[in-house]
């Protein structure tokens, strides 16, 4: 008996926010992406998705590109065949757009799919009303997943039907094919997966193992293409080879490609003789079925962006490997492929290649295409000229516009400090907006949860000055002690001189400098349990103090906030009566001292001690003596407040699971009081709301691996 799934073509109807209020702003690039995708109507019409999360379209050829949030990862994203304007993409539900990205429909929801995320689907070429879709359990979106079932729907996604018997239910599935050459009523569909190649002769309802010529099982690429006189197939078994068949499966022949660890493949759909290859560096291709391979993809033909002429990472000039391979079905010499920082394409066929994710502005000046995939920590400001600006990233360093945010160029390349290309926090003096301090560490994504599980006695970074506004940069030493740094405070009290600074890091707590940085001494006198320090402001003549907790070992120590009269010599925990496992950020109101917040990530399974330490924004109006939780969501991670509206408090929201309870930011307009959700922003992982010095309503969001965005 046939199972049925009923699902609303129209359950939910939302707008693509990114083509509404908000837009990006960074050099671009400097992420996973994968799974880039080219329309069969245009080749200027292509989307990829991002492992941290974002999800993009162009149509223009990757000259600009628009974020989209579908509430999780982008998994699959699948053009319609016939209708233009129509693409596909399954996240935590399977959703469609009728206009390119700008509104989407839930076509079969998350509450229908139960347990289950979309995998792959695809679509009949020549009825566009019948869809295959495979289910099951996927990792973020990296190749691994566990097939659960397959569904079909004749109505383009109105209802649908369990099929698929004989399919290897907790296999992994590398691909959906189906012959358009086979009868309209009884399609051919052939499907790879870890356990075998299957083959379906009546439109999936029953599968078959391919019997002969392969050899093994672990089928982890298929892909096929068909003209009027043929139909092939191709598979990928690593470190066997390439293999292709063009009789339904009843047999297979080894292709002349190389026995390596390849990572994609894709078949030109209308010309089965074209086919493109990647290992982790390289892309090859077949114009004649596989007999014969050539490398298509070097350094000398392919124009990158920033990643090949500013930075110095040691991953290669195009951040490999190779995480995604795609060429159109209408069009063979159409073909794009992304890596771990960057997006770039062909037109013919590999003669020539070009990065879409950045633009040239001029000498070691980039402007990102739309497509920022990283994570940013904050936006820093020249006190004296708001055009000159400053981004910390992860990955990617640090990076200065001169412009307000029109071009950037990167600031840390063969900087002396471990870490470089994770710049947590940076001061400019304000009397010298020269003199620079920025800090650095070997971890990335601070203060995520797996990242204080590692083995902090190995992480290293430090705290680097400069004195020509980031052209070149010194070590601070003097005393410092080798580990992750996470922030740095400049006090604008101290004598422009010798001005104070305060250092946090991992492990290590505070040091304190009254020299301008050349000599450091330990400030954590009063310090108990965790001395992962995240964090330092000032509020009037008192400093506040973050610190993470300690989960070196089970169970672990909670974080806590600290406050200081004495501009550090001894601080004393401001959370006494409120028990939180896993601070992120405390800020004062501008006017009222007694008045401060906190914001905490979830902490019971961090610290494994049994108790339950919910995340949240917490509120004192007593200077800390009493606190009220305020929000009741559990992954807040910045405040800001600003002296030109106090009672304004904005809190980012950043909880690091694949479909999170919440997304985008809040804000309270009355001290915290109550608070609107604002989730229009085009990614849903925000960290913290820094507002324009010169602008109250202009505001710029960083993220956790959407880097920065802005309203419009």
């Amino acid at each position: 008996m046939k199972k049925v799934l009923c699902a609303a073509l129209g359950l939910f109807l939302f707008s693509g926010v990114a083509f509404t209020q908000w837009k990006t702003m960074g050099p671009g690039g400097g992420g996973s992406t994968y799974i880039p995708t080219i329309s069969s109507h245009s080749n200027d019409i292509l989307t990829v998705s991002c492992d941290m999360g974002a999800y993009y379209i162009t149509e223009n050829g990757g000259k600009n590109w628009e974020m989209i949030n579908l509430h999780s990862h982008v998994y699959l994203s699948v053009f319609d065949p016939i209708e233009p304007k129509v693409v596909y993409a399954g996240s935590d539900a399977l959703y469609r757009s009728d206009d390119l990205g700008k509104t989407w429909k839930t076509v079969l929801s998350k509450e229908k799919l139960a347990d289950a995320m979309p995998l792959m689907l695809a679509i009949d070429p020549e009825n566009n009303n019948v869809l295959f879709l495979a289910v099951g359990k996927r990792e973020v979106i990296e190749d691994e997943n566990v097939f659960g079932e397959l569904l079909i729907s004749t109505d383009k996604g109105i209802k649908w039907t369990k099929i698929g018997d004989g399919l290897p239910v907790g296999s992994s599935i590398g691909g959906i094919y189906i012959d358009r050459n086979s009868d309209a009523s009884k399609r051919i569909v052939y499907i790879g997966t870890t356990k075998g190649v299957y083959v379906s002769a009546d439109n999936g309802m029953s599968f078959a193992q391919s019997p002969i010529g392969l050899p093994g099982e672990n089928v982890t690429m298929l892909s096929g293409g068909t003209n009027s006189e043929k139909t092939s197939v191709y598979v990928v078994i690593p470190d066997k080879g390439v293999y292709k068949t063009e009789d339904n499966g009843n047999s297979w022949t080894k292709t002349d490609a190389p026995e390596a660890g390849y990572s994609r493949l894709t078949v030109a759909n209308n010309n089965p003789d074209i086919a493109y290859l990647s290992t982790d560096e390289d892309i090859m291709k077949t114009v004649d079925g596989g007999a014969s391979w050539e490398g298509v993809m070097y350094d000398y033909n392919s124009t990158d962006g920033w990643i090949k002429y500013s930075f110095s990472s040691g991953w290669g000039w195009h951040f490999g490997p190779i995480k995604g391979l795609y060429v159109s079905a209408a069009d063979s010499n159409a073909v794009g492929f992304t890596t771990s920082g960057g997006t770039f394409l062909t037109v013919d066929g590999g003669t020539n290649w070009n990065a879409v994710y950045s633009i040239s502005k001029g000498k070691n000046k980039w402007s990102g295409s739309g497509l920022e995939e990283t994570t940013s920590y904050s936006v820093h400001f020249d006190p004296k000229n708001s055009k000159t600006m400053y981004l910390t990233y992860t990955d990617i360093g640090l990076w200065k516009s001169i412009d307000g945010g029109e071009s950037w160029e990167f600031l840390v390349k063969n900087a002396p400090v471990a870490g470089s290309g994770n710049i947590f926090w940076i001061e400019i003096d304000p009397d010298n907006t020269n003199m620079l301090y920025a800090v650095a560490s070997s971890m990335h994504d601070i203060p995520e949860e797996w990242t204080l599980k590692r083995d902090l006695a190995n992480v290293k970074g430090g705290l680097i000055i400069s004195k020509d506004g980031g052209k070149s940069w010194s070590r601070a030493d003097g005393g410092l002690p080798e580990a992750g740094f996470t922030s740095v405070f400049l006090d604008p009290s101290s004598p422009p001189k010798a001005r104070t600074l305060f250092v946090t890091m991992l492990g290590k707590g505070v040091y304190k400098s009254v020299d301008g940085g050349k000599k450091w001494t330990e400030a954590n006198t009063g310090l108990t349990g965790s001395k992962n320090a995240w964090r330092i402001i000032k509020s009037g003549k008192k400093l506040y103090l973050v610190v993470l907790p300690n989960i070196q070992k089970r169970p672990g120590t909670p974080g806590a906030v600290y406050v200081s009269a004495d501009n550090g010599a001894k601080w004393e925990k401001v959370n006494k009566s409120l028990e939180i496992a896993y601070p992120t950020d405390v800020a004062v109101h501008p006017l009222n001292p007694d008045i401060i917040y906190i914001s905490a990530y979830y902490g019971y399974a961090v610290l494994y001690d049994g108790k339950e330490y919910l995340g949240g924004v917490y509120r004192s109006v007593d200077g800390g003596k009493n606190w009220k939780r305020m929000v009741d969501k559990n992954y807040f991670y910045g405040l800001t407040v600003d002296n030109r509206m106090p009672d304004l408090v904005y809190a980012g929201y950043c909880e690091d699971n694949d479909v999170p309870s919440a997304s985008g930011y809040f804000v309270s307009k009355n001290k915290g009081e109550t608070w609107e959700n604002i989730t229009d922003v085009p990614f849903r992982n925000t960290h913290r709301v820094i507002i324009d010095p010169k602008d109250i309503n202009k505001l710029y969001i960083t993220t956790f691996g959407g880097g920065v965005i802005v309203n419009k």
